[in-house]
C-alpha cells in the first residue's frame, strides 16, 4: 500500500517547506509527496529541497491533478493543496474507509474544519480504473471543464451515486483558507483571486453536468 500526496502550487514557495514538514510529522505511512509547479520561484525551492516536482504552465487545479495521477502508481492518491495542515493521524482512517467499501475502493474525504462536505479526499486507484472520477471518462480523476471550484464537488456526488463515497470525519485535513477567519488562515492574495471566481462558473457547470451521475 502506497499513497501519493498530490500538491499544485502556484505563486507559494513559502508553502513548500512547512508543508513537507508538517506531512512528514503526522503520516508515518508510506508515502510520497508530488509538487505540479510553474513558477520559477517554486521550481527554485522544490530543487534546494530535493522536492519531487512536476513542472508545466500554472494549468488548473483539475488538470494537474489528473496529470499527476497520470504520472504516479500509488495504490491511493490524495488530492492536495498548498493551504492545508494535515493533524496527526489522518491517513489512517481515510485507508480504513477505503477498505469498508470494498477492494476496488472510491473516495474517502477528510472534515476540513470549514466546508462541512470537505474538500479534499483520499482516492483509489483502482475506483479510477475501473470506473472513473467522472461519469464517462474511464482513467480520469477530475472533470477537466473545471478551472477550479466545484471539481471536487463532482467527484464526491459521482462516488455517493455509486456507494463508493465516505465522509471521514475522525480524519482532519484542515483548510487554512482566508474565508475562515481562523488565526492560522493563509492571507488573501494573488493565487485566491484566481481561484474564488471559478465558484460561480464552476456551479453553472455543475449544474449543466447533474444529470450524468443522477439518472
Amino acid at each position: 500500500m502506497s499513497v501519493a500526496i498530490l500538491v499544485p502550487v502556484l505563486d507559494r514557495p513559502h508553502r513548500i517547506e512547512p508543508l513537507l514538514a508538517n506531512i512528514a510529522a503526522t503520516t508515518p505511512e508510506p508515502h510520497e509527496v508530488v509538487f505540479a509547479t510553474s513558477d520559477n520561484a517554486t521550481i527554485e525551492e522544490c530543487n534546494r529541497l530535493g522536492a519531487w516536482q512536476s513542472i508545466d504552465d500554472g494549468d488548473t487545479w483539475p488538470n494537474r491533478i489528473n496529470r499527476l495521477f497520470r504520472e504516479t502508481d500509488d495504490d491511493f492518491v490524495f488530492l492536495c493543496a498548498d493551504d492545508v495542515l494535515f493533524h496527526p493521524g489522518w491517513l489512517a482512517p481515510l485507508l480504513e474507509a477505503q477498505g469498508d467499501i470494498d477492494m476496488i475502493g472510491g473516495v474517502t474525504v477528510p472534515a476540513d474544519l470549514h466546508n462541512p462536505y470537505g474538500t479534499l479526499a483520499l482516492v483509489s486507484r483502482s475506483y479510477i480504473a475501473h470506473f472513473g472520477g467522472c461519469v464517462n471518462e474511464p482513467g480520469v480523476v477530475l472533470h477537466s471543464g473545471y478551472e477550479h471550484c466545484w471539481s471536487e464537488t463532482e467527484l464526491f456526488e459521482t462516488a455517493k451515486s455509486r456507494a463508493r463515497h465516505r465522509y471521514v470525519p475522525e480524519s482532519v485535513v484542515e483548510h487554512l483558507h482566508y474565508s475562515t477567519g481562523r488565526s492560522n488562515a493563509l492571507p488573501n492574495d494573488a493565487t485566491y483571486a484566481k481561484g474564488d471566481p471559478t465558484m460561480w462558473s464552476g456551479g453553472e457547470l455543475f449544474v449543466q453536468r447533474r444529470r450524468l451521475w443522477m439518472r
